[in-house]
This record gives structure tokens, sequence and C-alpha cells, in this order.
């Protein structure tokens, strides 16, 4: 699925209508369907992944998009998007958990629906920055 979410790049000057561009497939979540959203962090990369999943097993999958995790406004970038999805999203369950086995770690978000946010390649401090 081909998608305007992420046809511009993210900068400092639009990162608050890219979350809220976010926030709007989120709308779309319910029971039988469920979204995925993925930052990953590799090297200083951030990889966002977006999918809608369907009860039927059905997928829409958005192209990723890629973010130099150094630019100084990166951090506010991702502190606005919790604040949002906490704010637009009933979150049930929040937490930190080692995926990959390594001295990295995930923030990991859970909507009533299922949806799931999760942050992959964070530092503990850095994740626990993120803990509401």
């Amino acid at each position: 699925m081909d998608s305007i979410i992420f046809d511009d790049k993210i900068t400092e000057n639009n990162y608050k209508e890219f979350v809220s561009k976010i926030m709007d497939v989120f709308s779309l979540s319910s029971y039988d369907k469920s979204i995925l959203f993925s930052l990953e962090f590799v090297e200083s990369d951030c990889v966002m992944k977006l999918a809608i999943i369907h009860q039927d097993g059905n997928s829409q999958n958005y192209p990723e998009i890629r973010v130099d995790s150094n630019e100084s406004y990166f951090f506010d970038f991702l502190n606005y998007m919790v604040s949002e999805f906490r704010n637009h999203c009933e979150i049930t369950k929040e937490d930190i958990v080692n995926l990959d086995d390594d001295h990295y770690v995930a923030f990991r978000m859970i909507t009533k629906y299922n949806d799931l946010i999760t942050m992959d390649g964070l530092t503990e401090s850095q994740a626990n920055r993120f803990l509401g």
C-alpha cells in the first residue's frame, strides 16, 4: 500500500504533522484489524515500519522510512510521538524488554485493540525516559 505518510522527509519543522498522520492510521484500529508500528535503531538510522493487520491474515504494509537519529530534534520527536499515542490510543500496557539478548532494549506500547508500537535498539536509560 503506497501512502502519503512516508512521502515527506521527517524534519524538525514537520514531525508533528507526521505524528498526526500516524495517529490517523491508528484511528483505523478495531477488534478485527490491528496496527503494527515499529522503530528500529540501527547505527545512526531509525527505520520505521507501519502495517495494518486484518483478522483474516491480510496485511497492508506502508513503505518504510529512515530518519537520521542523530538529528538534534530526534528525541523531541520521539517524546512527542509517545505522548500522542497516550492521548489518542487506549494504551493497556507499556514495558521495556530485551528482544535480542543484547545490550539494547525495546520500549513497547500495546493498545486495547492489540496494536503494537515498538522502539527497538534503545539503551535502557533511553527507554526508561518513555515509560509513563
